[in-house]
């Protein structure tokens, strides 16, 4: 009996398809796993910039105020302008400091780029955004960072002159910082994001489904020199879009509700800034 005869075309015919279906399974294998380290690093890159960009701002926000040369009632007193808060809207954040290097006063401005958000709401017109600040006496703005497709601005403030961040008591009994923002619709009051009162500012509060957090009137004048923190908001979107993704989650962004039902990967950071340089 002749056993050198070889393979069969059936026994051939199975063994690659065999080898066909496990490199089929090595392949889509292959294909998932890097699919899932393109979406991690993107999201982790995404998260990175964020933190980086919150991280300057706050460096920056801390010294609105900052004076080395008098304190500010000798600085009234002499009719010298005292360093402080100029802008602050749920958008746009401009503040005062004493540069000492410089041995002047320095102006810093905190927006989307005006290109890039032509109303001014703190949500890029298209996609995203540059983030943007600039400096009086050094031209225009100028780019911190990119692919922000929202900032939002949040005030605490010391409207009774007590030395403490003014609160409010919650549904549930607790005390909290009140973050507001000057009425939108020009009543000149602050208005408070944490519409139902949990405590907590989140899409819960767009109490009537259109979009925008349902502002409580705190009835308190705004007045920009009673800022004492500063509630931080950035919503950051990746590189690139992922055909395999779909983003449904609704992000809360000041009193913005943005749910983009797209495939881009977003991060939303929120930071608290103490302004330890206001109300000396």
């Amino acid at each position: 009996m002749d056993r050198n005869h070889g393979f069969t075309l059936l026994e051939l015919l199975i063994a690659i398809f065999i080898f066909g279906i496990l490199g089929t399974a090595i392949t889509n294998m292959y294909i998932k796993n890097t699919r899932i380290h393109t979406a991690q690093t993107q999201v982790v890159n995404t998260q990175m910039n964020l933190r980086a960009i919150a991280d300057y701002l706050a460096m920056e926000i801390r010294m609105a105020g900052f004076h080395n040369q008098m304190p500010p009632a000798e600085a009234l007193a002499s009719g010298t302008p005292v360093p402080g808060m100029t802008t602050a809207t749920e958008s746009q954040f401009r503040f005062t400091m004493h540069d000492e290097a410089a041995g002047n006063l320095r102006d810093l401005d905190i927006r989307l780029r005006p290109a890039d958000d032509a109303n001014n709401d703190g949500i890029a017109d298209t996609g995203n955004a540059n983030l943007c600040i600039q400096f009086s006496g050094a031209g225009g703005y100028q780019t911190i960072a990119e692919d922000i497709q929202a900032i939002a601005f949040a005030y605490g403030y010391d409207a009774n002159g007590n030395g403490a961040v003014d609160v409010y008591t919650t549904t549930t009994g607790t005390t909290e910082i009140i973050w507001a923002i000057p009425d939108p619709a020009g009543s000149g009051n602050w208005m408070r994001l944490d519409a139902n009162g949990d405590g907590l500012i989140n899409t819960d509060d767009d109490t009537d489904s259109d979009g925008t957090i349902n502002l409580v009137n705190t009835g308190t004048a705004v007045d920009v020199d009673d800022i004492r923190a500063v509630r931080l908001t950035l919503l950051g979107t990746s590189d690139y879009p992922d055909q395999e993704f779909t983003n449904a989650t609704a992000y809360c962004v000041g009193r913005h509700i943005i749910a983009p039902n797209d495939n881009i990967r977003r991060r939303i950071l929120t930071a608290i800034i103490q302004c330890r340089n206001m109300g000396g």
